[in-house]
């Protein structure tokens, strides 16, 4: 019988390695190449089927090596010890060529299923991982835009900062201490966050504290500022710095177009049961873009919150201009 099944396999371009002993088929299947099925005998010399077997499971998955048993017995006890030995199918002799062709071809299309399965299973394990890594490379570059807008920042407020302390240096030097000092304490506090992503309200409020302070101490008397803070807000975590730019503005053109006092309002509130909203409101009229109007500008501001939030909170914010009655709001509304 298996003479003229080899004989049919072969005719259809299957290659046959034959093994005369239990031994000689380990010693083929280690040094060769796995076969795609295994027609093992039970009775063979030196070594029994069933011990075959059970080294081959050591090797090889069910899957990996379809395992064909063939007995001449057609008992029980033999029935069980090659299933639990790890065949996956078992033929009493004689049997029928059509029967063992049937059976090999049956157990080679699971096999072609499972690998089939099993590089479907790796590419998507492969896709996934690249996925990952995309994406791991994609938030890199976004927290890296981030931090530049961020530190773009820094240097935006230090600029101001220091021409208004050259502005008293002349006139008054015991106000410009003053306000070196306070320049120092808002670096301070700057260099001591820089790495964290967010602040809480109340750190906010204290950098921009000082920052009003320097300002006040120049202007004094003209310039009036007033902060609220709902109570129970003071430690929500909000984008650093995002009062930063809408105070200095409020200070820079409110300044052109309210010539007899300044007044700067901040508020933090709730809006609802889960929104913040940070307002600032100055005396005076709104003032279209200075790069409209040709004059020079740094560049920092509405449009540098804007991106920062973007990224921070992606279509789930926003920001609201508003001028009437002399007086000037900004208005940014973000998840609390």
């Amino acid at each position: 019988n298996l003479q003229v099944v080899a004989n049919h396999l072969s005719m259809q371009n299957i290659e046959l390695i034959k093994a005369t002993s239990g031994i000689e088929a380990l010693e083929k299947i280690g040094t060769g190449q796995k076969p795609d099925l295994i027609l093992l005998d039970v009775m063979m010399p030196q070594m029994t089927g069933f011990e075959v077997c059970r080294r081959l499971r050591e090797r090889y998955t069910a899957a990996e090596l379809p395992i064909i048993m063939l007995t001449a017995k057609n008992r029980v006890a033999d029935l069980v010890e090659g299933f639990e030995s790890g065949a996956n199918d078992y033929l009493v002799k004689p049997f029928s060529k059509d029967e063992l062709l049937s059976r090999v071809w049956s157990h080679l299309k699971i096999k072609t299923a499972y690998e089939t399965l099993e590089e479907n299973l790796k590419l998507k394990t492969e896709l996934e991982a690249q996925k990952l890594k995309e994406e791991t490379a994609l938030l890199r570059t976004e927290m890296a835009t981030l931090e530049k807008l961020r530190y773009q920042l820094n240097p935006h407020f230090l600029f101001n900062a220091l021409a208004s302390i050259r502005g008293a240096i002349v006139r008054d030097r015991d106000i410009a201490r003053e306000m070196l000092t306070k320049l120092a304490e808002f670096c301070r506090l700057t260099l001591a966050r820089r790495d964290r992503e967010t602040f809480s309200v109340k750190e906010e409020i204290e950098q921009i504290r000082l920052y009003l302070e320097i300002e006040s101490i120049r202007l004094g008397d003209y310039l009036s500022v007033s902060i609220d803070v709902e109570p129970g807000l003071e430690d929500l975590p909000i984008p650093p710095f995002v009062l930063q730019p809408l105070v200095e503005n409020a200070l820079k053109y409110g300044k052109q177009t309210s010539p007899e006092t300044l007044e700067i309002g901040i508020t933090v509130k709730c809006r609802g049961r889960d929104r913040l909203m940070i307002e600032v409101v100055n005396s005076g009229t709104w003032i279209e873009s200075v790069v409209q109007k040709g004059k020079t500008s740094t560049g920092v501001g509405l449009e540098n919150i804007r991106l920062r939030l973007e990224a921070m909170y992606p279509d789930n914010y926003t920001i609201e201009k508003k001028a009437e009655d002399q007086y000037v709001k900004v208005a940014i509304e973000i998840p609390g």
